[in-house]
């Protein structure tokens, strides 16, 4: 034998024993459940992540596999669709599912893992539960307010699952998230149509943006929480009184008041009109001459000679109007010199004064014919009294909705929205004639309602009245009109006290419109 040196020897003891450290190359055979599917809500991804290694024929991981690995249903209870990444590549032997999802609920739902060449894996039960996929902003969103006041429409929310389905029982919080304001009836669950919305949402006191969130309590999914964004406004439509003749010092306060009412109903300005073709005389005699212009409304008054005591105590309507909508740039007010006394003793010229500027606005004068020049189309079945008496109505959507709103669900008489056709006793031809009909609410179904054709006792400008002005193009504030709920069934007559019997009201002299230009065009009333 060859004799070696010691130092060789050492030196390939040394060898051998590093050769015999090295770890062998592990060859997969097989896949396994590495983090098994937890439970989840629909729609929502599997969390935490699956994962599926591969493994060689002793169960340990083979770390240089780096095949692709798909996933799908073994057990699919609840006839459901997979969705996400469900064929990812191995790192280190390992592939990570992090988007997969179910879409429908039910329990005993199993995973089986496949790659080429591998034997297969099937992994725990694991069940899927009901979940929001969209919660959808219904109502009140990118609507303009009025400083301070309640928005017209209540933000709602509408929640569903990934198939459209809405889910019922869900916990929404709505809450004020800029521009202060307040809102009422926060805490809400969504009903058997997946619809949670808030009691009231009031804005802040100052012009610009207003937001506010609504937060479905539950897993995080796209669109929680849901943002309603509304624009606030300061009072914007001017109404200029232009007093001409003789004693209307007499109604001053109570056209200051009348304004000041409709301006928080009415708060957005018109498209502006020049008023220097409004010659002296061209709406009343003695009505003096305008010039300017004008984004909202100017109102000739005056107290007048009309018919005597007891017969026509006032009456109103639009003398120029506005080519692009109808609503009125002029309007004119009457009173009678020989009744005015006697409202303002019996407390009733407020009433009268905020009923007749309704008029000038458009309710009754602008809604559709016989009412002049039609812009909108909104009365249905004139009447004609003593003749042609019919279920005459409003039939404009917003005025219909609101109806329904405070109590109109419940009227038995015919059409919605039911206006005055003269043909109930005691408000029949004469008493209820021209100036009456297919002008007013039905006084017989509204009572104590501003706008009916017999001012009642303590009258209450309704948000219907309110909603007639939006059908026509105004923008308005619901929650500038009175509190006003009633049962609207065809009553028997006298269930309101009729203090004021307005009679023949709806102004009919001259009628222009007036365009861009300023220029004058006479119309037929």
């Amino acid at each position: 034998m060859t004799n070696l040196r010691p130092s060789l020897i050492a030196a390939l003891a040394l060898c051998a024993c590093s050769g015999g450290s090295t770890q062998p190359t592990r060859i997969a055979t097989a896949l396994a459940f590495q983090v098994q599917p937890a439970n989840a809500t629909a729609g929502v991804p599997i969390a935490p992540s699956v994962q599926v290694r591969a493994v060689d024929s002793t169960g340990a991981t083979a770390t240089s596999f780096t095949g692709n690995v798909t996933v799908a249903f073994g057990a699919n209870p609840g006839s459901g669709t997979l969705s996400g990444t469900t064929t990812v590549k191995a790192v280190s032997g390992v592939a990570t599912f992090s988007t997969i999802t179910v879409d429908s609920a039910a329990t005993g739902y199993t995973l089986a893992a496949s790659s080429s060449g591998l034997a297969g894996a099937t992994s725990g039960t694991f069940n899927i539960v009901p979940g929001p996929s969209n919660a959808a902003l219904i109502a009140g969103n990118n609507q303009p307010g009025l400083v301070g006041f309640a928005v017209n429409d209540r933000p709602a929310v509408r929640v569903t699952d990934v198939h459209g389905t809405p889910i019922v029982g869900l916990s929404v919080t709505f809450a004020v998230a800029s521009g202060g304001g307040s809102a009422t009836g926060t805490a809400t669950v969504t009903n058997a149509n997946g619809v949670a919305q808030i009691g009231s949402w009031t804005l802040g006191g100052s012009a610009g943006v207003n937001t506010l969130s609504a937060t479905i309590v539950g897993p995080a999914f796209p669109g929680n929480p849901a943002i309603f964004t509304d624009t606030a406004y300061t009072a914007g439509f001017p109404i200029t009184i232009m007093p001409f003749g003789p004693g209307l010092t007499t109604a001053q306060s109570a056209f200051t008041a009348a304004v000041s009412k409709w301006r928080q109903i009415v708060y957005r300005p018109l498209s502006s009109v020049s008023l220097a073709s409004v010659g002296a005389g061209a709406c009343y005699p003695g009505t003096p001459a305008l010039s300017g212009s004008t984004t909202g409304v100017v109102i000739y008054g005056s107290v007048q000679t009309i018919d005597g005591a007891g017969g026509i105590l006032a009456e109103a309507g639009p003398c120029v109007s506005r080519t692009t909508n109808g609503l009125a740039a002029v309007g004119v007010v009457i009173f009678d010199s020989a009744d005015i006394g006697g409202l303002i003793s019996n407390g009733s010229l407020n009433g009268v004064v905020l009923h007749e500027m309704a008029h000038i606005l458009g309710f009754g004068t602008a809604w559709g014919p016989p009412s002049g020049t039609v812009f909108a189309n909104c009365l249905q079945l004139p009447s004609n009294p003593p003749g042609t008496l019919q279920d005459t109505y409003f039939s404009c959507p917003k005025a219909r909705a609101e109806f329904d709103s405070v109590g109109g669900g419940s009227y038995t008489g015919g059409n919605v929205v039911p206006v005055e056709n003269c043909a109930t006793s005691p408000y029949v031809y004469p008493a209820c004639s021209t100036g009456t009909v297919n002008g007013h609410w039905r006084e017989v179904a509204f009572g104590n309602e501003l706008m009916v054709g017999f001012l009642p006792a303590n009258p209450k400008l309704s948000v219907v009245t309110a909603a007639v002005l939006a059908d026509l193009g105004y923008v308005v504030n619901y929650a500038g009109t009175d509190t006003y709920t009633h049962t609207f069934s065809e009553r028997a007559p006298g269930g309101a006290s009729v203090v004021v019997p307005l009679g023949d009201d709806t102004w009919r002299g001259p009628r222009y419109l007036v365009g861009p230009d300023g220029a004058l065009r006479s119309v037929p009333r």
